[in-house]
């Protein structure tokens, strides 16, 4: 899982600092010498700052006035002798821009790093290729787009070039590449390449780094991959691979890191993968191998059993662990990941296979069939750091030998059927950093006793189960949690006391939790401190006000279903507020042009009364707005035709007046819009036939006349099966079975009307349409 891509990044990373120490051969020594940099390389610096927008002052110090050597800048580096800028290193310099060719008049520029960047669309330059002493180019993550220059086949010195992970690259052929007779990397991912032809492989006999992950080459492996006799690190996931692996893998002898997950290998892995002595890390996720585990490591099973220390399996058809895996495991001692998810095994979990191997730091089974008990753990799994088992079937209370697993940090059980109690030997996994045990069976209560140890927590994901705490009302755990969800927990009636000492959660859920009492002041202090807190405190009943919060932090606040009463406060939220199902009163705040990023606001089911403000108009990122059964009047507020990413609408049941308005037809994601029992007039507008995403419409009990617009039959998205998914995909807090009897288009509508309705029998209707 994670474990697997952390340790492939390493290797990039190992790779990029090195040629940067390659670079630093050059000396970065200007400060030991009185050597200044070259006018001419100063104006062309300051030339090129020019044309970049830089929002984060990344290039501050690029200023003659506070520095006059560009030596001494950032990112800048030059030669110790000579005072030329060698270097040029913006990386992850969050530039926009464009990039000036003054940047030619760097003649003696070695290495030229604008990675992690935002070019926004822009070519590659084609004078990149007048840069001849250059050995490093790294373009990565930088949204350039359109067609990768030839001319960088003219940089003959080069020795690690990367283009990967950018918006849209393409390239005619490959033939440029092999002139780059001195490239040791070559990244080319998400680069759009049609075909490979092997000719690029020619005079590349350094190469040592080479990534096409992300294209389509369509096609079985090219014969030529398997042909570098130095390539370490070989990447072609995503690539639409299919066929075998051919038993010429066997020529990788210096092969470390072979990745080919997310294509469409299948058949047997060829036995001469045995001989491949160096190999550390072997992705095979996502293909279509199935059938037993056990042939995989029969094929690997020679040296290479001794040096591999990462495989991946997942995302297979493996159904079986038949065989003679427990001998082949046997020879894998120095594995240290494993990976198993997203296969078709059932049956118990074979857990005495696993204790072969004896170096095994994460095990990761999820996403499969295992059903059963968790059977106990072998000690030889004592190095065990991450377990991975959520999405089975497991049943049972956990065994006790969980207590073995002395150095877990990483513990995943989630949505199985667990049940029990939480074991006190749970305490003594002292080096647990993280605990996903949510949507299980687990029920009793929870003592001090069951944290003792537990310093290194930090993450708690724990909903969904029927625990209670139990713990004195002064107790201060041992830990300081990030994140703490106990949706469905046992912690009331009083407010948990112990949350007083977390003052570094960013991320709470103890929503239905039995709390019915004020909020302390001091759970909002806590949270204050930080600056981007997600909240939800919902089911409850909790009374009381809800204090302002500072500017200062971005909150996404969830406390509906309560007793809350007083007016809405100042919140600055980021994401979504919902307040909907308690008592407040007061006007709606006419400040929301402050909080730009909101996606969701509802308010439903409350005592609000005035209008509906006019700075909504400012969430043009709104999605859902649900203002259902208050005492709101005043007409629907023009400003709301600019929430152009509205979905859904629910102004029901307040005392609106005023007509439809026409402009509602120019909100075209809009999916779901209840009018219904305000005092609103005069005629359907016909531009409502515009919002072709419409499913649910209720404005029944108004005093609308007219006729329904024939338009209205080609609203077909309320006649398909699959309607409610588009709905569905974003929370609406609307009653399903109360929207499914109100959303209907129309049931009774008037006599002698001439709209002709097509498909009766699945168009959603209005009720009570009064004409």
């Amino acid at each position: 899982m994670a474990a697997i891509s952390v340790s492939m990044t390493i290797h990039v990373t190992t790779i990029i600092m090195f040629f940067m120490f390659v670079e630093n051969v050059f000396g970065n020594g200007v400060g030991e010498s009185s050597i200044l940099c070259h006018e001419a390389e100063k104006q062309a610096l300051l030339s090129f700052k020019k044309d970049l927008v830089d929002d984060y002052n990344k290039l501050v110090s690029w200023n003659i006035s506070e520095e006059e050597d560009c030596c001494k800048w950032a990112g800048i580096s030059c030669n110790a002798h000579t005072g030329h800028v060698s270097e040029l290193s913006l990386r992850d310099g969050s530039l926009t821009g464009k990039i000036n060719p003054s940047l030619l008049n760097l003649t003696h520029l070695a290495n030229l790093d604008l990675s992690l960047n935002n070019f926004g669309g822009i070519q590659i330059p084609s004078f990149v290729d007048s840069f001849v002493s250059l050995r490093y180019l790294n373009l990565t993550y930088a949204e350039f787009k359109g067609m990768i220059p030839q001319q960088l086949g003219n940089l003959s010195s080069l020795l690690y070039l990367g283009l990967g992970h950018n918006l849209d690259l393409y390239v005619d052929n490959l033939h440029w590449v092999s002139s780059l007779s001195s490239l040791e990397s070559l990244d080319l991912s998400y680069v759009n390449l049609s075909s490979i032809p092997c000719t690029f492989r020619n005079n590349m006999s350094l190469l040592i780094y080479l990534n096409l992950s992300s294209n389509n080459i369509d096609s079985v492996i090219p014969n030529c991959f398997y042909s570098f006799s130095n390539l370490e690190h070989l990447h072609l996931s995503n690539t639409n691979l299919h066929g075998i692996i051919s038993s010429d893998v066997a020529n990788l002898t210096s092969i470390v890191n072979l990745n080919l997950r997310g294509n469409a290998l299948a058949g047997k892995i060829p036995s001469f993968m045995g001989k491949l002595c160096n190999l550390e890390e072997f992705d095979l996720a996502g293909n279509n191998y199935k059938g037993s585990v056990s042939m995989v490591f029969e094929s690997l099973s020679g040296c290479l059993s001794k040096s591999l220390k990462s495989l991946n399996l997942g995302g297979n058809k493996f159904d079986s662990f038949t065989g003679q895996i427990l001998d082949e495991m046997r020879d894998f001692k120095n594995l240290l990941i494993l990976s198993l998810s997203n296969n078709i095994f059932s049956g118990p979990i074979p857990m005495s296979i696993f204790g072969n191997l004896i170096s095994l730091k994460t095990l990761d089974l999820s996403s499969n069939n295992f059903s059963g008990p968790l059977p106990e753990f072998p000690v030889s799994l004592s190095n065990l750091e991450a377990l991975y088992i959520f999405s089975n079937k497991l049943s049972g209370s956990l065994p006790k030998s969980l207590q073995l697993l002395s150095k877990l940090k990483t513990l995943f059980i989630s949505n199985n059927q667990i049940s029990g109690s939480l074991p006190r030997s749970f305490g003594s996994l002292s080096n647990l950093e993280i605990l996903w045990i949510d949507s299980n069976n687990f029920k009793g209560d929870l003592s001090e006793i069951h944290f003792a140890n537990l310093t290194k927590l930090k993450f708690v994901y724990a909903s969904g189960n029927k625990l209670s705490m139990k713990v004195n009302s002064n107790w201060v755990p041992p830990f300081s949690l990030l994140v703490l969800e106990l949706r469905n927990w046992n912690l009331g009636p009083h407010f948990p006391m112990w949350l007083k000492s977390q003052k570094n959660i960013s991320q709470i859920d103890i929503s239905n939790t039995g709390i019915s009492s004020v909020i302390p002041q001091w759970f909002w202090n806590n949270f204050f401190s930080n600056h981007f807190i997600r909240v939800d405190k919902s089911e409850n009943q909790i009374y009381g006000k809800i204090p302002n919060f500072p500017n200062d932090i971005s909150c996404l606040l969830n406390m509906s279903f309560n007793e809350l009463t007083g007016p809405i406060p100042s919140i600055p939220i980021s994401d979504m507020l919902d307040l909907s199902n308690n008592y407040l009163s007061g006007n709606i705040p006419d400040c929301w042009k402050y909080w730009p990023k909101l996606i969701m606001i509802d308010l439903d089911n409350n005592n609000l009364n005035g209008i509906i403000p006019s700075s909504i108009g400012f969430l043009r990122n709104l999605h859902s707005l649900h203002l259902r059964n208050n005492s709101l009047v005043g007409k629907i507020p023009k400003a709301l035709k600019n929430c152009s990413a509205l979905i859904g609408l629910d102004l029901g049941l307040n005392k609106l007046v005023g007509t439809i308005p026409r402009w509602i037809g120019s909100l075209p994601s809009l999916g779901l819009l209840i009018l219904r029992s305000n005092n609103l007039t005069g005629l359907i507008p016909i531009e409502m036939c515009k919002l072709l995403k419409l499913q649910i419409l209720d404005a029944s009990n108004n005093n609308l006349m007219g006729r329904i617009p024939r338009c209205f039959k080609n609203l077909m998205s309320m006649t398909s099966k699959s309607a409610d998914q588009y709905l569905t995909s974003f929370y609406f807090s609307v009653d399903t079975q109360e929207a499914r009897e109100n959303v209907n288009l129309i049931s009774r509508t008037s006599q002698g009307t001439n709209c002709q309705v097509k498909s009766q029998k699945n168009l959603r209707v209005f009720k009570d349409y009064n004409h």
